[in-house]
């Protein structure tokens, strides 16, 4: 894509994560790869976007996150 194109999908999937009532891992994957193409494009350089998080506190968002998905059913 184009740098403008990677620009307008940066903001559209920014705006559908910040309007979402509950935005979920996809969402967040969706903003961190489309910035990483805008961050290419800047630079000129391949990007990428790197997440750390507390491993304790990841499996135990992961089971709240089942535990509710479970519940929806």
């Amino acid at each position: 894509m184009s740098a403008i194109a990677n620009r307008r999908a940066f903001l559209e999937r920014a705006t559908a994560l910040v309007r979402k009532s509950s935005p979920d891992l996809n969402d967040l994957s969706e903003v961190c790869e489309t910035l990483a193409n805008v961050m290419t494009d800047i630079i000129g350089a391949e990007c990428r976007i790197v997440i750390k998080c507390d491993a304790k506190q990841l499996e135990r968002a992961i089971q709240i996150a089942e535990a509710a998905e479970k519940e929806a059913q």
